[in-house]
């Protein structure tokens, strides 16, 4: 085989993978001492989820799910160094597609954002995100997520 078409075969399946995986952020923030969440919608509209987009070769992980956040949610803040990642098989084509998200602890809700006119925000109670996520893949991230959350601030 010719070293051109070797490498070509090659970036056609670093970028099949590089389809089936996206990553993502859970945006928390403290809103009158109660722990709270951020969606966004789909861009049909249908479904409330954490802000995620496909993994980019030319960015870390955590560089993904900051740009994610601010692109689909106008947000801004810290991503935290633990991720939490999920197998869910996409509805429309039947293939299991790996989720990674990071905790995102959001200093600032931008008033405009480059998919504004796509997507709807909102900041929800943990409850209420728990009833608007259609998705139990990503209802688990949150559980997840909160085991570990929850100790740190009752010591706080």
């Amino acid at each position: 085989m010719k070293p051109l078409k070797l490498q070509a075969q090659l970036k056609d399946k670093k970028s099949s993978a590089h389809r089936e995986v996206q990553i993502g952020a859970v945006p928390f923030l403290i809103e009158n001492n109660q722990l709270k969440v951020v969606l966004v919608t789909s861009r049909s509209g249908r479904q409330w989820l954490f802000p995620k987009g496909h993994d980019e070769l030319h960015m870390t992980r955590k560089g993904v799910a900051r740009t994610e956040a601010y692109e689909e949610a106008g947000l801004l803040g810290s991503i935290g160094p633990k991720r939490y990642t999920v197998t869910c098989l996409r509805r429309c084509h039947g293939r299991l597609r790996l989720h990674t998200f990071y905790p995102m602890e959001v200093t600032y809700l931008l008033p405009k954002w480059p998919e504004m006119h796509q997507r709807r925000r909102k900041v929800v109670s943990i409850a209420k995100a728990m009833r608007m996520l259609s998705c139990s893949s990503l209802k688990s991230v949150l559980a997840e997520m909160l085991a570990e959350v929850k100790p740190l601030r009752r010591a706080a």
